[in-house]
Formats: C-alpha cells, structure tokens, sequence
C-alpha cells in the first residue's frame, strides 16, 4: 500500500543555496509520489562520508520548522534534510491517500542522501514530530536503512482514516532501527496513553524520556534527541552547544 518506484527520477530542482559559517543550504524540490517536495538540504563543510538524518515537522508546519535544529546537527557532522510533508491544512485528498504520500516523500528522502558520495548509507537517522512522528513510525516499519529513529509525540491512530494507518502494527517491524520516543505528560493532542502503547509495541530494548510538558514541547528535548543521535550515529561535539 505504501510502495514507490524506487528507480524513478528523483529530480532534483535546486532553487538557491546559502554557504554560510561551514555549513551550505541548499533549498531544493524531489520527485515523490506524483508531486514534489520541498525540502532544505544542509552540508557542512569538510571531505569524507558523514552520517545523515531526516527531519519531518508537524501537522501544518514546513521545512522550515527544523532548520534551525538542523543546522546544529549539521554543525555537529552530519547531512541534513528538512523536509515539507504534503499533508497539512490546505492538501487535497483523503488523509489515507496524504499519508501515503508523506511516507513515500520520507523514502524518497532516504533516496536522495543514500545516493550521494558523501553519506554513510549504513548512518541514516529519521526524526519525526506528531503528525511527522507518526510518518517516521510507519516508514520506520517499511525500511531497513535506517539506524536510528527519534519519535517525538507520535500519535497511534490517523484521524480520518481506517486502521491499516494505526502506528502500533508498523512500530512492531522497526528493527534494525533502534527507536528513541519522547512523550509529553501533559500533550492536549495526543494523549499520553498512546505513546505508551507505541514504546509498549517497540523491539525492546527501546530508549523513551517523559517531559512535564504539553504538545509543544521545551527546547530541552531537542538537546536530548541530539545526545541520542550523537551516540547512535557517531557525531562530534556535545548536545549541549
């Protein structure tokens, strides 16, 4: 159901870049699922293969939301790609069919780095936020290129569609990814008891942290999805910076 031409043309359409304190941005689009997407692609500077992650926002947010974030990791060593997921507020379809859509842009994703020189194939991380998180747990069911997998307020269940979009079967068929999930105790949009049943249903042994926080989280747990990325990808520096 949420298979793609792996061999299709990416397509990639480079609409500026920006080099700027070691680290070049790229804002670009590439084919995925019968539409493009928008995406920034950051580089730091320097030779030799690098690990690389994904960043997938929220509900009606772009790539632009983790920009910022993504430039630290960048900074830390690896490539970065943010990307604009064509689910939101004004996409047309139903929310099975942009869902479908979303998980395919994220392989496509995962096309793109794993086809450039300097990335590491077997160091390819995804980090998803709600409705992003949800994405990344599916897609995290469907790959085995992905050796690290952070879930940020993942919901279990798709609004308005059926179950074969629930997160819980997918999450099961993570592995080789390892899974870090964080949940926040006072989240007024997915409720807390479902990302419990999200790291209930992971391939122990699974890492998950509670924050004393609503849905929009505190910057502090973006140092600690980098701690955990650091480790599992072999980045430099500290989270801390």
């Amino acid at each position: 159901m949420i298979d793609y031409d792996h061999h299709a043309p990416l397509d990639i359409t480079r609409q500026r870049r920006v080099h700027t304190d070691k680290l070049t941005v790229d804002a670009l689009t590439y084919a995925a699922g019968g539409g493009r997407i928008p995406a920034y692609l950051i580089v730091p500077d320097g030779g030799g293969k690098r690990p690389a992650v994904i960043f997938v926002h929220g509900y009606g947010g772009s790539r632009s939301d983790f920009l910022a974030e993504g430039a630290g990791v960048g900074f830390l060593g690896a490539d970065v790609l943010t990307i604009t997921m064509p689910f939101g507020p004004h996409a047309r379809g139903s929310h099975g069919a942009l869902m479908i859509r979303t998980v395919i842009a994220i392989r496509r994703a995962i096309d793109l780095l794993a086809g450039r020189k300097d990335v590491d194939r077997g160091r390819i991380a995804l980090v998803g936020y709600s409705l992003g998180a949800q994405a990344a747990a599916l897609t995290a069911g469907l790959e085995d290129r992905l050796r690290g997998v952070v879930l940020q307020a993942p919901p279990a269940h798709l609004d308005g569609a059926d179950a074969d979009f629930d997160t819980i079967p997918y999450v099961r068929h993570a592995a080789p990814a390892s899974l870090y999930v964080q949940g926040a105790e006072l989240d007024e949009g997915v409720p807390p008891r479902d990302v419990q049943s999200l790291i209930d249903a992971a391939p122990h042994p699974v890492e998950y942290k509670w924050y004393p926080t609503s849905h929009a989280f505190a910057p502090v747990t973006f140092r600690d999805q980098v701690a955990w990325l650091r480790d599992r990808l072999g980045l430099k520096g500290s989270a801390a910076k």
